[in-house]
C-alpha cells in the first residue's frame, strides 16, 4: 500500500494500492489524461503539478520515483530531480511536485515495518 499524506488543509491522507508502475499528476478529462494517482482534488492545477508529472515504480521491494519531464519539477526531501532518472524513496520521505507537498509512506502486503532511522535520498540512474 501507498500512503500519501498531503500538506492541504484540511490535511489529507490517501492510500493506493502498491502497484508495479503509478504515474502521479492531474487528470483532464479535455485531453483525455487519466492517472492513478490523481492530486486533481488537492488542488494540483493550483500548485502547478503537470498531467503526468512523475512516476513510483515498485521494483525488488523499492520504491522508485522518477519525474517524467514535469515543467515544475519534482522534489524529494528539498533535492529537485533530474527527470527521467530512478531516486530511491524512503518510509517518511517528503516528496513534492512542484508547489504540493505530500510525504510518503508505504507498506508490503502482510508485513510490519517501522519508520526509517533517518531521510536519505539515492541517486540510482537509468
Amino acid at each position: 500500500m501507498l500512503i500519501f499524506e498531503i500538506d492541504v488543509q484540511p490535511r489529507s491522507i490517501v492510500t493506493f494500492p502498491l502497484a508495479t508502475r503509478l504515474v502521479v499528476g492531474r487528470s483532464d478529462e479535455e485531453h483525455s489524461v487519466h492517472v492513478p494517482i490523481d492530486l486533481t482534488r488537492y488542488g494540483a492545477l493550483q500548485h502547478g503539478v503537470s498531467r503526468r508529472h512523475a512516476c513510483f515504480l515498485w521494483h525488488e521491494r523499492t520504491l522508485l520515483l522518477t519525474d517524467l519531464s514535469s515543467t515544475n519539477g519534482t522534489y524529494l526531501n528539498l533535492a529537485r530531480l533530474r527527470p527521467g532518472f530512478q531516486y530511491v524513496v524512503e518510509r517518511g520521505d517528503e516528496v513534492r511536485f512542484a508547489h504540493l507537498m505530500v510525504r510518503v509512506y508505504y507498506q508490503e502486503e502482510g508485513v510490519e515495518q517501522s519508520p526509517p532511522d533517518s531521510f536519505k535520498t539515492t541517486y540510482l540512474g537509468r
